[in-house]
């Protein structure tokens, strides 16, 4: 039986004007259309990440043939003048089962943090639905979580008895191969597994940023994003960078 390798995922992003895009309803016309059309773009993009696994750990990553130049918006109407860009970060999830470790790097405002985390138990609730991906049969499982009240929906088969998955989702008994996150605005969908490739050199430990408690992490991410929501570009300038991670 085969529990080592690698799968690719594409992650797919609806992207939406308002809500945390504070204050855009107050843009010019032709400037709000400027903006939709190059989020319907990002949209369209394939985002490609992979995924190493063996039994016991698991590498979540950007893919290495993956394109990470950035697509950047730069316009000026009516004395306002916004500037975005839309980005791939070097994020990372490590995730060891045996060991109950997940070590999450990620770039946040500017800086790269190495956050230090524990697997969760988490409840999920197996459905008897199924449906094919790759060839495989796979089962529906899903989890609200208890932060946000999002629901996490998982596809995973037993055929590939490895409890890992994209962006860490796992504890299944079986690979992950698709899943719904972030109030389904997020979609990670697996297009390619390979058994044959080594992956000895590449399930490695993300060693780069500042060593961080997933507690701390979350409140400075708190902090800024509650500092960007208030802010409304009251000297007529928007400056907005948006990373996928």
């Amino acid at each position: 039986m085969k529990t080592k390798g690698k799968v690719v995922y594409n992650e797919k992003m609806k992207m939406e004007m308002g809500g945390e895009m504070k204050g855009m309803a107050d843009l010019p016309p032709d400037m709000q259309k400027k903006i939709e059309e190059m989020m319907k773009k990002m949209e369209k993009k394939k985002r490609l990440k992979v995924l190493y696994f063996n039994p016991e750990e698991s590498l979540y990553m950007n893919a290495p043939e993956e394109d990470k130049e950035a697509e950047q918006l730069d316009v000026q109407e009516g004395g306002i003048r916004m500037k975005m860009e839309f980005g791939e970060d070097d994020m990372r999830v490590y995730k060891n089962v045996k060991a109950k470790e997940v070590l999450r790097q990620e770039d946040f405002m500017g800086k790269r943090f190495l956050v230090n985390d524990e697997v969760e138990g988490v409840k999920w609730k197996l459905e008897n639905e199924t449906k094919e991906i790759l060839g495989y049969s796979c089962k529906k499982a899903w989890f609200v979580t208890e932060e946000k009240g999002d629901t996490v929906t998982a596809w995973y088969t037993s055929q590939i008895p490895v409890s890992a998955g994209p962006l860490g989702v796992g504890e299944l008994p079986g690979l992950v191969l698709e899943s719904t996150m972030a109030d389904g605005k997020l979609t990670v969908t697996a297009e390619k597994i390979d058994f044959d490739t080594d992956i000895s050199a590449k399930l490695l430990k993300p060693s780069s940023g500042k060593k961080i408690s997933a507690e701390k992490f979350e409140k400075i991410r708190k902090e800024k994003e509650a500092e960007m929501k208030e802010f409304e570009g009251g000297d007529g300038n928007f400056q907005i960078q948006i990373r996928h991670n």
